[in-house]
């Protein structure tokens, strides 16, 4: 079962709605029992009035009757009764009359067994005090108890039925009118609070359309902004739209410093990448000269040029990542052919194979060609760096294995043929250390805490920087999981559309 959102407008309606639901059931309870109340006292009226009633008190001690029976008197209620008794209370003594009005409008005789749940329930009574009795085949009866003047108990008794029956029509009625009542004020407080927050809907839409854009991707500009209408300083969306619309002001100048800001960064870096390439080619030529005549070099100044032409040659390497970086953040795209991206996990595997004989290779590729479009050169970048790191920060007789295959359904941005590519490299090392992990795409992060480093392996922290920007470059992904003894890096690149026939 699927729960339904509790919005701003649903828990007004409702509130709207419960408290006349509640209004109504204190009403209606308190005029279906005044009403009750009031025809009970009218009952109560009517038996007292019998019990005063000329042929009931007439009645002397020898059990004379008068001439005219009392239920013969027209006006008489059904199942009207009237009792008689000669004794000291008004549970016992001699019975003078047991009668009633039956159904027919004839009067009938009690029957002993209602007569004594007519005597039983007035006895333990004070005269004068109705009670109510449930009599077998006449029904439920108010009944009333008193002594007349010539000494003779008398016991009447009125049905109940329209008291009953008035009250429980007051009822059903009330209850069908007040339904209805509330069901159009709760079509009315749906339709009137719809109006009343349309204006914070208007809001919302706009704070929506502003959390869906990619401001974490560059995009600096934001045009959506809070209609003028809903601006007014005046009421409280009023004060929120406005608001919300000077928030996306600062936002949109922040993210505007932070673009400029970003952009004299990534020129910096470019520029200063691209003027050291010269003096740091000049230092490695200069120490190569000098390095070609070794006998006239003492031993201290030979080792002095052996680190100097590796450090400049370290140096040169991280100029020119910085320099692809600041390529790729500023929007050049790789050169984008139709290849093959098995020929080029092969190419990678076999070097690195050779590259790192201490360590146990293994090579687990797709049978089918795997087309990509994308940059050789770049994407076996990729598969060096990850192959290179597999290799460096493990122990020796470590396995790395280099898989390929399609990935349909994978996660990500999808394309017009439906299918991914997939490239895996899977080393059993120590893994990556869980706090390091999540920064591990990060530039100049090294993941040397937990994995061991080889010697003499310089590492610029920029390796997997640069393959995960080439490969969202290509409109793929690059994701890691890591844990002791298996840490998997996997490549998803779009596979490339069907060649026209």
């Amino acid at each position: 079962m699927t729960r339904q959102p509790r919005t701003l407008r649903r828990r007004l309606v409702v509130s709207i709605v419960g408290i006349v639901a509640l209004f109504a059931i204190a009403v209606g309870v308190l005029s279906i029992t005044v009403l009750y109340r009031s025809l009970s006292d009218r009952l109560d009226d009517r038996l007292d009035q019998l019990l005063r009633a000329p042929f009931i008190t007439s009645i002397d001690q020898s059990g004379q009757q008068p001439e005219t029976d009392p239920l013969d008197q027209a006006g008489q209620q059904l199942d009207t009764i009237v009792v008689q008794l000669l004794g000291t209370g008004s549970g016992t003594g001699t019975v003078l009359k047991a009668k009633y009005t039956d159904s027919s409008g004839d009067t009938a005789d009690l029957t002993t067994a209602q007569l004594q749940q007519v005597l039983q329930a007035v006895a333990d009574s004070e005269p004068g005090t109705p009670e109510t009795v449930d009599v077998d085949d006449i029904g439920v009866v108010r009944v009333m108890a008193d002594s007349t003047p010539s000494g003779v108990i008398a016991v009447v008794g009125v049905p109940t039925d329209e008291v009953l029956a008035t009250t429980w029509l007051l009822a059903v009625i009330y209850t069908l009118v007040a339904a209805v009542a509330i069901a159009l004020v709760g079509a009315g407080a749906s339709a009137l609070v719809a109006r009343q927050l349309r204006p914070l809907e208007r809001v919302a839409d706009t704070a929506v359309r502003v959390s869906q854009k990619e401001l974490a991707a560059g995009q600096v500009a934001i045009p959506e902004r809070v209609p003028p209408e809903d601006t007014d300083p005046g009421t409280e969306v009023g004060r929120v739209g406005a608001s919300l619309n000077r928030l996306l002001v600062s936002v949109e100048d922040a993210l505007g410093a932070r673009e400029a800001s970003e952009a004299k960064l990534r020129q910096f870096v470019a520029d200063a990448s691209h003027e050291l390439r010269t003096p740091l080619a000049a230092v490695r030529g200069y120490a190569e000269l000098a390095a070609r005549e070794p006998e006239r070099l003492s031993e201290q100044q030979r080792t002095s040029l052996d680190r100097i032409q590796g450090s400049s040659q370290r140096m040169s390497s991280l100029v020119e990542d910085l320099l692809l970086l600041a390529r790729l953040d500023a929007g050049q795209q790789p050169t984008h052919v139709r290849l093959d991206a098995n020929e080029v996990a092969v190419g990678c595997f076999e070097d690195a194979a050779v590259a790192y004989p201490d360590h146990e290779w293994e090579l687990d590729a797709e049978a089918e060609s795997l087309e990509v479009i994308g940059d050789r050169t770049a994407l076996a970048q990729v598969l060096g760096n990850l192959l290179r790191n597999a290799a460096v920060h493990t122990d020796a007789g470590t396995r790395v294995t280099l898989a390929t295959s399609f990935a349909d359904g994978a996660t990500g941005p999808r394309t017009d043929s439906g299918s991914w590519v997939r490239l895996t490299v899977t080393d059993t090392g120590g893994g990556i250390d869980p706090e390091v992990a999540p920064h591990i795409f990060e530039r100049f992060m090294r993941g040397d805490v937990s994995r061991t480093r080889a010697s003499g392996q310089g590492s610029s922290g920029l390796g997997l920087a640069i393959s995960q920007a080439i490969v969202q470059a290509h409109g793929g992904s690059l994701e890691v999981a890591s844990r002791p003894g298996h840490t998997v890096f996997t490549v998803l690149l779009p596979a490339a559309p069907a060649a026209a026939a």
